[in-house]
């Protein structure tokens, strides 16, 4: 007995219990029994993406079933679907499932299988987005803005544009992805900066293929004194002897803080016939 014929058995038992309720009762039950069997089990897919050889992170991959839009999903950052989280597509047996990425068409299909589990890498041909990477602008001790210029979207109709950042070249932080349709700039301002610290960043594009930025740096301003990176005074001291009627100077040196510097006394007075020169 197979598990349509068995469900089928189950169903008429219950609509003979319902039935004989209802004349007991003296009432009336009507009922077809449509011959669906029981819910099918979706087809799950998972792989990689890869344009010219190079993984796509970050883009959309959608299904399409008999020609009709299904389930999508997203490839994470090393150009892998269908891992974390799973994906599943339902359709009905036989049908011709096709895919894009980033709405480019994948050269690759199959046969959707009830129940089937498909390892299907996808390969899609075009051209990556370019983007450049700005200055930052608007520095303070926490915050700045991050600038960037998409210059091609390649051959995607929409790229996703963000920011990679951080204290070294491994940056570990990024900003809000923007959808861009268009070339042009594109900014992002990020806080909780740590002041007189230099930080890392690049900006990044994903359409067909992920393009990424030259690495730039910024100095946050320096701290209020107290802080960490307020301004180191180095001289001789004491000052050496002058010669009568000789000019005579001194170069003070600073380390630390964002130039320019500005010079002054913050306590006490210079010896008669000396100034300071800010």
């Amino acid at each position: 007995m197979n598990l349509s014929s068995m469900w089928k058995r189950a169903l008429y038992l219950v609509l003979a219990l319902l039935l004989a309720s209802s004349l007991i009762t003296g009432g009336m039950l009507s009922a077809v029994l449509a011959d669906d069997g029981p819910p099918t089990p979706p087809h799950r897919f998972y792989g990689t993406v890869t344009c010219a050889g190079q993984p796509v992170a970050g883009a959309t991959v959608q299904a399409y079933v008999g020609g009709s839009p299904a389930e999508s999903t997203t490839t994470d950052s090393e150009g892998r679907y269908g891992y974390d989280p799973v994906f599943l597509v339902t359709g009905t047996t036989g049908q011709e499932v096709t895919f894009t990425v980033g709405g480019v068409p994948a050269a690759e299909s199959a046969t959707y299988q009830s129940g089937g589990l498909t390892n299907l890498d996808l390969t899609i041909a075009g051209t990556p987005p370019t983007v450049t990477t700005g200055t930052a602008t608007s520095v303070t001790q926490t915050s700045a803005t991050l600038n960037g210029n998409l210059t091609s979207l390649g051959t995607a109709s929409s790229v996703q544009v963000y920011f990679e950042w951080g204290t070294s070249t491994s940056y570990g932080n990024t900003t809000t992805t923007q959808s861009k349709t268009s070339t042009g700039s594109f900014s992002a301002t990020v806080s909780g900066l740590n002041c007189g610290t230099t930080y890392h960043f690049r900006a990044v594009a994903v359409g067909v293929g992920t393009a990424t930025g030259s690495d730039v740096t910024f100095t946050t301003l320096a701290c209020d004194g107290g802080g960490g990176g307020a301004l180191e005074i180095t001289t001789t001291c004491p000052l050496p002897g002058g010669r009568l009627n000789q000019p005579y100077s001194v170069t003070l040196q600073a380390t630390g803080g964002t130039p320019p510097y500005t010079w002054s006394l913050a306590s006490g007075s210079l010896p008669r016939g000396l100034t300071l020169s800010a």
